[in-house]
């Protein structure tokens, strides 16, 4: 800015210049808003046995700020605390990962993450559900053996097997795909 001051009495007449500088500075007068904001919780799912460090999901933030005003700083916090112990938030980019190897206890974890500006914050809830690692198993020694006659029509079924689910606990009737095919051995 270029200001001008002036003498207007008696001659003789006066006046000076000079540059003025002004500098703007930013006041933190905006919260922050997550992106996707709901009143519905953020939700991510997991195996049971998910290992240290493992990412579950993220949230993210921005702020209408400038400079170190518009810095956030991301935070976590379980219903509860204990549940604390098996999560970890980066305060920077609001990734959250496992901070343990996680068991299936509890297994819906409820919190909140807050992003804050250092004078703001808002808030949104997250829902991490652990899903038990289902195995499968053959029942018996996992070796079947048939005998089938040389007549055997292509297509006919030769055999039923079963398998047992970690989770369940019964057996599932197995559905195989494996067409039989009898071809003459090559002359």
């Amino acid at each position: 800015m270029y200001i001008t001051a002036k003498y207007d009495g008696p001659a003789p007449q006066l006046f000076t210049s000079t540059t003025l500088y002004v500098e703007l500075t930013d006041a933190n007068d905006n919260p922050p808003i997550i992106e996707g904001r709901s009143a519905l919780p953020i939700s991510a799912v997991i195996t049971q046995g998910s290992l240290t460090g493992r990412k579950v999901l993220s949230v993210a933030a921005f702020d209408a700020d400038q400079g170190t005003n518009a810095m956030i700083s991301y935070s976590l916090h379980f219903e509860t605390p204990q549940n604390s112990l098996n999560f970890a938030i980066n305060s920077v980019t609001g990734v959250i990962t496992t901070a343990t190897t996680i068991l299936a206890s509890p297994a819906v974890y409820l919190g909140t993450v807050t992003a804050s500006d250092g004078l703001y914050s808002a808030t949104q809830s997250i829902n991490i559900t652990v899903t038990t690692q289902n195995t499968l198993a053959f029942s018996g020694a996992g070796i079947y053996q048939t005998s089938i006659s040389e007549s055997t029509e292509v297509l006919t079924n030769i055999m039923a097997v079963s398998a047992t689910s970690s989770v369940r606990k019964t057996p599932h009737a197995l559905r195989c795909n494996t067409i039989l095919c009898i071809h003459p051995l090559p002359a």
